[in-house]
């Protein structure tokens, strides 16, 4: 695998470890931060950092139970367009694995 350096968006700095990787958004674009990065954004109030831990339980969860009303939408005829706005959900979470999380241990 080659190697992809993570920079932190707040503090400038390498993330080395997967523990230590914040993935959000800024409007549409993913970007990472190292945790104590991220609390300290949190804190300070900023109308462009999103609440929304792509990367933790909540992203995962997200990212499942849109799965899930994908797959149970598909089965109603009129609401079929639908499904596609889980795709989005998968979509994001994906990307924010192959963009950050799979470069690091």
């Amino acid at each position: 695998m080659e190697d992809v350096t993570i920079i932190c968006e707040k503090c400038k700095r390498k993330i080395a470890r997967k523990n230590d990787l914040i993935v959000t958004n800024i409007f549409y674009y993913l970007v990472a931060y190292h945790t104590e990065c991220f609390a300290k954004e949190q804190r300070d109030f900023s109308l462009f950092v999103g609440d929304l831990v792509i990367n933790g339980f909540s992203g995962n969860l997200l990212a499942v139970m849109a799965g899930i009303l994908g797959i149970l939408v598909l089965l109603i005829p009129g609401y079929r367009l639908l499904a596609l706005l889980s795709l989005i959900v998968l979509g994001v979470r994906a990307y924010s694995w192959l963009r950050f999380e799979r470069y690091l241990k």
